[in-house]
C-alpha cells in the first residue's frame, strides 16, 4: 500500500467521470481524454506484468539500504511505531515495480528513495500529537537523507 497524493483533474475530466458514475449517456457525447484511449489489461496481461515487475532484481547492498532505511523509522526520536517488516516488503515491491516500469531489469537505490515516503510515511505513528501528512513526509525525508545509500 502506498500513499499518493494527486491534483484533482481538470474539470472536463471530472465531469467526464460523474457522467460515466451516473451512468448518463451524455457521457457518450463527451470524448474521453486521450490518456483513456488504451485498452484495459486483461487479467493474464495484468497477471505478466506483475511476475516480470516480481522477477527485478535487487542487488544485497540495495537491499541492505532498504534495511536501513525502515530500521531507521523505529529509532528516529519522535516516532513511537516505525514502519513493519511487512512495509519493508512493500517498499521492495514498489521499487522493483518502479524499475520496471522505467525499463530497468534492477533496482537503483534511487528507486528506494523514490519509494520510501509513499510506501512508509503513513504507517509511522508518532509519539507527539504532529501526525500531519507534511510531518510524516519531513520525516521520511530526513531519514532517507541520513540513511548512506551504495554505490
Amino acid at each position: 500500500m502506498l500513499q499518493l497524493n494527486f491534483e484533482p483533474p481538470a474539470r472536463g475530466d471530472e465531469l467526464e467521470i460523474y457522467l460515466r458514475g451516473a451512468g448518463s449517456n451524455a457521457a457518450a457525447t463527451i470524448a474521453a481524454p486521450a490518456s483513456s484511449q488504451l485498452a484495459p489489461l486483461t487479467l493474464e496481461q495484468a497477471t505478466r506484468v506483475r511476475s516480470e515487475a516480481h522477477a527485478v532484481f535487487a542487488e544485497r547492498s540495495v537491499i541492505e539500504y532498504l534495511t536501513e532505511l525502515v530500521r531507521a523509522t523505529r529509532e528516529r526520536s519522535g516516532i513511537a511505531s516505525g514502519a513493519s517488516v511487512r512495509a519493508g516488503l512493500q517498499l521492495l515491491s514498489a521499487a522493483k515495480g518502479l524499475a520496471y516500469i522505467r525499463g530497468r531489469e534492477y533496482v537503483l537505490p534511487a528507486d528506494i528513495a523514490a519509494m520510501a515516503a509513499p510506501a512508509l510515511a503513513h504507517r509511522l505513528c508518532f509519539s507527539d500529537e504532529d501526525a500531519s501528512t507534511r510531518r510524516r513526509l519531513q520525516l521520511m525525508g530526513e531519514i532517507i537523507e541520513s540513511v548512506k545509500a551504495p554505490r
